[in-house]
């Protein structure tokens, strides 16, 4: 056998109009950029015979018997803004990331980019409110007369109501708004419990092809993973980290190779953008419920547990051809937290668990200074604190560590996207 070598890897998806079945043309379908991929878990279920022989030595000599070809793989993405900034009046795209985002939680709304004509900085006032409804994100840029720290940076805000061109915000501005300043469209992801609950009848698959080949001719190291769903986590947070998405994938089947009739294709190129560095213009706002002042922390560590997690609905039954031994994918809510240790020790967060006290967090990456195309945001409109707030070392000062539970907000306005107004956190991109 030739030597390949382990470095060349490709990777592309396709949304599945059937379970299980491969798009027409995959050089036409969506590839990626992505760091690595595991594919150790794609391997069917061989189970043993356990006929009763004649003779002792031959027990379990038996063939094993073909099983279910469910199977589970991982991939590490890279975690930034849409690429690009989306004019004034336009939609923002549909990038891989909002694709594989509404994959993973549900839902994913496209936001359109606007100006400012005024207002305060809490409730400033857009020459276009398209597509602006409780529970996005925006991303407002100062630059009418921007100080240094907001040359080029977007500053992500949730909406909590729209009153015709007047927009409320979950935390005041930096700035004060005036005609001509910039507001982003984002792309803002969140759960969709219509979504989640049945994966199939929502038409929420996957087919991944995973390609370990150089060039395109070999078809020994090719794989497609059919009927899949992921779960997602957000990882690389810490500081001089770049930050990542990790895919979890459940597929119902999969096919390897020429054996199983797969093609070595000439894949699109891939789509992708350059990571920002943690530690560089990154923003933590921590602040009650209750206020929608600006409190900015210093964060020395950052943490996010998504809680949710994607499941199977098992069967001994296979109506769907190929979605061995499954009926769907569900999912199970678990819990969700951030943790945090920000610098300095103040008793005001014993304080607030004492009371009862809930929280809002906005953790956001708004750009490099160059504007819109590279900032996302993890925001939490309500959380509270669910261990004892601890002093902590950081180096040679104190610090504070704190675990919030991130649950349902309910200061948005009801309007037709509870789910979107509701979600425990939401996942923007400017």
């Amino acid at each position: 056998m030739a030597h390949k070598h382990i470095h060349p890897q490709a990777l592309a998806f396709a949304a599945e109009t059937t379970p299980c079945e491969a798009p027409a043309d995959w050089t036409a379908e969506t590839a990626i950029e992505f760091i690595s991929m595991d594919l150790s878990g794609v391997k069917e279920t061989l189970v043993a015979d356990v006929t009763a022989e004649r003779r002792t030595m031959a027990v379990g000599d038996r063939a094993m018997v073909p099983g279910i070809r469910n199977c589970t793989a991982s991939f590490v993405l890279k975690l930034h803004g849409i690429g690009e900034e989306t004019a004034d009046t336009l939609q923002v795209p549909n990038t891989y990331l909002a694709k594989l985002l509404k994959h993973c939680m549900g839902q994913v709304v496209r936001g359109y980019s606007t100006t400012l004509t005024g207002g305060t900085t809490a409730i400033p006032l857009v020459t276009a409110a398209t597509g602006i409804i409780p529970g996005v994100m925006l991303g407002f840029e100062d630059t009418t007369s921007p100080t240094a720290q907001n040359t080029g940076i977007v500053h992500f805000r949730r909406v909590l109501t729209v009153n015709a061109l007047a927009i409320t915000l979950s935390e005041v501005l930096p700035f004060t708004p005036a005609a001509g300043d910039v507001v982003h469209g984002c792309i803002t992801a969140a759960f969709s419990h219509s979504y989640l609950v049945d994966a199939v009848t929502a038409g929420g698959l996957l087919q991944w092809y995973c390609k370990r080949e150089e060039g395109n001719s070999d078809d020994d190291l090719l794989w497609t993973l059919e009927g899949s769903v992921a779960s997602f986590s957000l990882d690389g947070l810490g500081r001089g980290a770049l930050p990542t998405i990790k895919l979890d994938v459940m597929a119902a089947n999969f096919r390897h190779g020429a054996q199983d009739g797969l093609n070595n294709v000439a894949l699109a190129t891939p789509e992708g953008s350059a990571q920002l560095s943690m530690g560089t213009n990154v923003r933590c706002l921590l602040s009650p419920t209750s206020s929608n002042a600006i409190t900015e922390v210093d964060c020395n560590e950052v943490a996010l547990d998504v809680g949710m997690q994607r499941k199977q609905t098992p069967t001994t039954t296979e109506r769907l051809h190929r979605f061995d031994g499954l009926s769907s994918y569900h999912y199970d809510p678990s819990k969700s937290h951030m943790t945090l240790k920000v610098v300095g020790y103040t008793d005001d967060f014993y304080a607030g668990l004492a009371a009862g006290t809930t929280w809002r967090i906005t953790l956001y990456q708004p750009g490099d200074g160059t504007g819109a195309g590279k900032g996302w945001c993890i925001h939490a409109g309500k959380a509270r604190l669910v261990e004892t707030p601890t002093r902590a070392d950081i180096d040679m000062v104190h610090g504070t560590s704190l675990k919030f539970q991130l649950v349902e907000p309910a200061d948005a306005t009801v309007a037709s996207n509870e789910d979107l107004e509701k979600s425990r956190f939401v996942v923007a991109l400017a």
